[in-house]
């Protein structure tokens, strides 16, 4: 997988009027001793000469509005084949589910991923997907984190991270964000937020996490195609149910409906949040999932 390191022109060329406009090496805690198969700098054509790497390249930027910004703009010039993806260093426009800021400094893990086309009933199941891939890959390093659906990554109650899918025009990017190394202050984060955060520091192995995001990918497409290729939708499903967040447990979901109280029972075959309420089961499709506790 050839690593590209994209200095300020593409910051320049996502949003020229944000961030401290500085410029400068591939940060440490990104690469650490991992080469540098390409750097592109100041005033080169970046097109041409990514246009010439083959493969499912990943590139790093050491500052940008967001991961997935980059992305989209690489999706547009034709430059973004499908597993290639952008790690950056830190972003000051993250975003999350419902455009929600996404605090990113320096340290984490901030990707945007090309996802493959996908048909039929998978489609719909992107986001599950991801967040399945990621629980797998972490749990192979003794890190078990669980799905709170539809998108968040939990570990031991605390948010560690999250997905996010956008959609345009028949291509899908999805961005992962993953707290390697810090998490958000208390006072940082939106008020409506019950859920505490944490990081993995100390959990996993100190390193690169642009070699942790590299051993990802190498995992994720593997296991992504063996389960598309090999399984329908419900012996997928089936696996993934076992790591919902909260389930059989009491929850309340909160949307832009009237809050509904039930328990989490499962997935229905399009993704959506089976809600178990006495004798009546309803499916969820959006909302904020909060755990009801007694007292």
């Amino acid at each position: 997988m050839p690593l590209i390191f994209l200095n300020q022109t593409i910051k320049q060329l996502i949003n020229p009027f944000q961030g401290d406009g500085k410029s400068g090496d591939v940060p440490g805690h990104m690469v650490s001793e991992l080469p540098v198969d390409v750097c592109v700098t100041d005033g080169e054509h970046v097109h041409e000469r990514l246009a010439r790497i083959k493969g499912d390249w990943l590139v790093l930027c050491h500052e940008c509005s967001s991961s997935l910004d980059v992305a989209w703009y690489l999706q547009k010039q034709g430059l973004f084949p499908d597993w290639a993806s952008v790690l950056c260093g830190s972003q000051w426009a993250g975003r999350g589910r419902m455009e929600r800021g996404w605090i990113s400094p320096p340290g984490n893990l901030y990707a945007a991923l090309s996802w493959p086309e996908t048909y039929g009933p998978w489609e719909n199941l992107i986001p599950i997907m991801a967040g399945y891939l990621m629980i797998r890959f972490m749990a192979g390093r003794g890190v078990f984190l669980r799905l709170k659906w539809p998108n968040d990554l939990l570990l031991e109650g605390k948010k560690v991270g999250g997905i996010l899918a956008e959609k345009k025009k028949g291509k899908t990017i999805v961005g992962i964000g993953l707290n390697t190394f810090s998490s958000p202050e208390t006072d940082r984060m939106r008020k409506e937020n019950v859920f505490a955060s944490a990081n993995l520091r100390g959990i996993i192995p100190s390193g690169p996490v642009a070699g942790l995001w590299q051993e990802f990918i190498s995992h994720g497409r593997i296991a992504c195609n063996h389960i598309t290729e090999r399984q329908d939708t419900s012996d997928f499903l089936s696996q993934v149910e076992p790591l919902l967040a909260f389930k059989d447990s009491p929850v309340r979901v909160i949307d832009s409906e009237a809050p509904l109280t039930g328990y989490i029972t499962g997935l229905a075959g399009d993704g959506g949040l089976r809600l178990s309420r006495g004798k009546s089961e309803k499916i969820i499709y959006s909302g904020s999932i909060i755990p009801v506790t007694d007292g």
